[in-house]
């Protein structure tokens, strides 16, 4: 506890510092002797309480502590002095001073004073302490909320109506459009994620994904700049700080995206854009690819960005054979060499391969053999490779999901209460957050965040049936650190708030 005693007696000072010092063992003590010296001492030693006397020289005891509290409000008052007047007293306590002593006081007057306000001093401390915990740990809760809202974004797994609600949730206001800026890595990062997003995490308009193997994207929210210029700014923040962690990368934006349910198209534009980078730091613009006359080649990039990655991480390896078959008898009819058509196929499994990786999928995608002269055989070939990879995923799949999927369900169900976050399951199973996301999708024909949040309002509905428990513990015991956004979420999904639920069902009782 620190303490500073202010009064232009020398006297008055030491007198006060012997009683005080005597009484409390574990106290800091400062001294000054006039009201200037009160303020900048303050400042320096930033005292719990101040005993401050009324008439000193210059700037009396009133005008030192409103100095004083301008800059340091949290700061206790007690007011020492022999002028007994109801106008000074009246001053002081408009000024929040916490008691009143007149000098000559009795040693048990000052003690029992000081005790007092000491306690409330204490009381503060604590309250503090645990509003910055509370605070820390929803920060938290919001970054881990953000990069679970990255990955389903570019998943096209968050439904329209969920999206503005969790934007609310981790404070971000959509843009007037919308973009994906990716990181592409060669290999796995030597830096860890907190050391590549420190400082990145800072721009208002741009979310932050969580780090998958070898890819960390981010969903900027288009500002009242230009969005080339927007893109700038950030990828030179990003260029800076790589360049200090000594990490190189590679840097692919896609095109500006009109709403939130065309990010996943961004985000297969930001990976083609990727791969094109030929040196590390580059940028490279989706729309500034090379972009053929030939329609065959734009049907080939069309399907890229549109559909291929949406199929594969799907699973269609049926959908993806028939649109590469369709896409061969294009480039046959126009009469292209078939060695030509066979390389732009390579470039198409080596961008499958990639996504692959990210996703954990161990199946051998590089396992393949195109020795075909020409087109009629090499539709053969293609059929063959793609039916041994569907065959691979297929066990690949059966043998993960039942008992992964099951306990998985189990926790979350037996959890809800602690930060389930995508990210953090997929680390547990081993599995990437793609993947995760995609099996719950197939399985159970919604999203992750969707289950996540039934398994909390159901139970949120028995708690609510015990109306001594408040909403707020309640929120807490379901894994929402936020009251206000659980009352939001549970309105949204029962078409009601908490409390009118509970008065619903108490009204039923009766």
């Amino acid at each position: 506890m620190k303490i500073m005693i202010v009064d232009d007696e020398r006297v008055e000072r030491e007198s006060m510092r012997q009683i005080i010092t005597k009484a409390f063992k574990k106290v800091e003590l400062t001294l000054a002797e006039n009201g200037q010296e009160a303020v900048d001492k303050a400042m320096k030693d930033r005292p719990d309480i101040v005993l401050m006397d009324i008439k000193m020289p210059e700037i009396n005891g009133l005008e030192a502590i409103q100095l004083i509290q301008d800059r340091q409000p949290n700061i206790k008052f007690i007011m020492v002095t022999a002028y007994d007047t109801f106008d000074y007293a009246k001053e002081a306590l408009k000024m929040g001073v916490k008691d009143y002593l007149l000098k000559p006081s009795k040693i048990t007057e000052i003690l029992t004073t000081l005790e007092k306000v000491m306690e409330e001093v204490q009381a503060d401390q604590e309250e503090k302490k645990k509003s910055d915990q509370v605070t820390a740990t929803l920060a938290q809760s919001k970054k881990v909320m953000e990069r679970d809202l990255v990955t389903q974004l570019l998943l096209d797994h968050v439904h329209d109506v969920e999206a503005p609600l969790l934007m609310d949730y981790v404070s971000k206001e959509g843009g007037t459009g919308y973009g994906v800026l990716l990181l592409m890595f060669k290999d796995k990062p030597l830096a860890s994620y907190s050391e590549m997003i420190k400082g990145i995490e800072q721009f208002e308009a741009v979310l932050v994904g969580p780090l998958y193997h070898k890819q960390l994207p981010f969903i900027i929210l288009r500002d009242s700049q230009s969005y080339r210029q927007q893109v700038v700014y950030l990828a030179r923040a990003i260029k800076q700080a790589f360049e200090r962690l000594n990490q190189p990368v590679q840097m692919g934006v896609s095109d500006e995206i009109a709403s939130l349910d065309r990010l996943s198209a961004g985000y297969q534009q930001a990976v083609v854009a990727a791969m094109e980078t030929k040196r590390p730091y580059q940028v490279m613009y989706y729309d500034d690819l090379p972009k053929s006359e030939n329609v065959c080649d734009k049907k080939l990039d069309s399907y890229i960005t549109e559909r291929f990655f949406e199929d594969l991480r799907m699973g269609k390896w049926d959908d993806m054979t028939r649109c590469i078959l369709d896409i061969s008898l294009c480039f046959q009819s126009e009469g292209l060499h078939v060695i030509e058509f066979k390389q732009r196929i390579i470039q198409l499994l080596y961008m499958m391969g990639q996504t692959l990786d990210e996703m954990h999928i161990n199946v051998n995608w590089q396992k393949y053999h195109f020795k075909a002269r020409d087109y009629a055989v090499l539709s053969e070939e293609i059929k063959q490779y793609f039916n041994q990879l569907k065959e691979d995923y297929i066990i690949y799949h059966a043998q993960l999901a039942d008992d992964w999927f099951t306990k998985m369900k189990h926790h979350i169900q037996t959890h809800i209460q602690d930060d389930l976050s995508l990210e953090h399951l997929s680390d547990e199973a081993g599995l990437s957050p793609i993947y995760v996301s995609k099996v719950f999708k197939e399985r159970l024909g919604m999203n992750y965040i969707d289950f996540l949040t039934k398994c909390r309002i159901d139970r949120a509905k028995q708690l609510l049936e015990d109306d001594t428990v408040s909403i707020k513990s309640i929120a807490g015991d379901v894994g929402y650190q936020d009251a206000n956004y659980f009352s939001k979420v549970f309105k949204k999904v029962t078409g009601e708030t908490p409390k009118t639920y509970r008065q619903q069902l108490i009204h039923k009782s009766y």
